[in-house]
């Protein structure tokens, strides 16, 4: 798998079990094998936020299905606008239960 360059390898896990996987240049070379598995990778970018932003490609240098990314914003920003194919993307809003007395 090929990261968006000058990316920081935060975490990988396959099937919710944490590895000890470096990340070489931009290549991360991940133990997988036939059948099912779930691979979560974790890593930051370089770059902040501005009016427009787009996500990074990542190349899993293997065909793929059920792929999807999750872009994590800042407290302070808003998501006004959001474009993708067809059957996407969506929004997921959390609602904070703590009030101040």
């Amino acid at each position: 798998m090929v990261l968006p360059e000058g990316s920081a390898l935060q975490s990988v896990a396959i099937d919710s079990v944490t590895q000890p996987i470096r990340l070489e240049e931009a290549i991360l070379k991940l133990p997988i094998g036939p059948g099912k598995q779930e691979i979560v990778v974790d890593w930051r970018e370089p770059r902040g936020m501005s009016t427009s932003f787009h996500s990074s490609s990542v190349d899993a240098g293997l065909p793929g299905v059920n792929g999807t990314v999750h872009i994590v914003m800042p407290r302070d920003r808003w998501t006004l606008f959001l474009g993708g194919p067809r059957i996407g993307p969506a929004i997921l809003f959390g609602v904070s239960s703590s009030r101040s007395v």
